[in-house]
């Protein structure tokens, strides 16, 4: 089968018995479950980010108890690491450090739970402004430095992770040298993907094509993948609102074992975003 054909046939009940919400604003990880199934969702991605949902806030005793409330409703439980404030990349060896092990304890935290996975992000880089130029991210000039880094860490989080649970790296952002590095280490460690549609979309409606074809490429190794949708303003909005093709990245998703996470917030834009998604993919609630 060519991936890259625009393919018509979507195997909606392969996607829909695994599709999640994205948990930041519910209070704890027991109503955030509540709530999935109130609303259908088969999984909950927990935002290691909140403050409610640091690790520190449950005990052994307390992850313990979520994993089994989680079990005992048939929710699918997944954590997103912190992202947005900690960059993989950066080559200050303390700052890396410091990265690393707090990731190593979302980890932790997410194996106790019972998670099926943990997404990460490479993480930003600096970058200035050159008159006529735009903005010039540093790993252009230092490509092999920021290279190191990303593999040194990801290294040591791969074999952190290998055979407790599935640690898979966002495109977020999608780098040169995000791309470069990621397909050894997809072909040789336990690192997957997790493949975030719309933010392979300008603010145009254009695609990049660099980041699509590099998961064209490695389907085999996609084992979650956000939906939300794009518009000229911004990612993040409620599935039919903006470009995103759902139907033709989902009829090849479908195929694979693959979960998903609506990633639109807070809960109502989740509920409306899945009943969007049915009518998309034709299946009616």
């Amino acid at each position: 089968m060519d991936s890259r054909r625009d393919l018509k046939t979507v195997n909606s009940n392969n996607i829909f018995s695994k599709v999640g919400f994205h948990a930041v604003y519910e209070k704890s990880i027991t109503e955030a479950i509540d709530l999935a199934c109130q609303h259908s969702f088969s999984s909950v991605q927990i935002e290691a980010s909140m403050p409610q949902f640091f690790p520190e806030k449950y005990d052994l005793r307390a992850r313990e108890k979520t994993r089994c409330y989680a079990k005992d409703r048939d929710i699918t439980l997944k954590v997103h690491a912190p992202g947005e404030d900690f960059s993989l990349q950066t080559p200050h060896l303390s700052i890396q450090r410091a990265v690393v092990e707090r990731l190593k304890e979302v980890i932790d935290f997410a194996c106790d739970v019972g998670a099926k996975l943990v997404t990460v992000h490479p993480g930003a880089i600096p970058a200035f402004t050159i008159p006529a130029k735009g903005s010039v991210p540093i790993d252009v000039q230092y490509p092999r430095l920021y290279a190191r880094s990303l593999t040194r860490a990801l290294s040591e989080l791969s074999d952190y992770s290998e055979g407790r649970i599935l640690l898979c790296v966002e495109n977020s952002p999608f780098t040169a040298t995000v791309m470069k590095v990621l397909p050894k280490m997809l072909k040789e460690g336990e690192i997957f993907l997790a493949w975030d549609l719309a933010k392979m979309y300008r603010s145009d409606g254009s695609t990049v094509t660099e980041d699509e074809d590099f998961f064209l490429r490695h389907l085999a190794k996609v084992r979650e993948c956000h939906l939300h949708d794009r518009t000229r303003e911004h990612g993040h909005q409620i599935i039919g609102a903006g470009y995103v093709d759902f139907k033709r990245y989902l009829s090849i998703l479908s195929r694979y074992d693959v979960e998903y996470t609506i990633e639109v917030r807070p809960i109502e834009n989740a509920v409306e975003s899945l009943r969007a998604l049915r009518n998309i993919l034709g299946q009616k609630a």
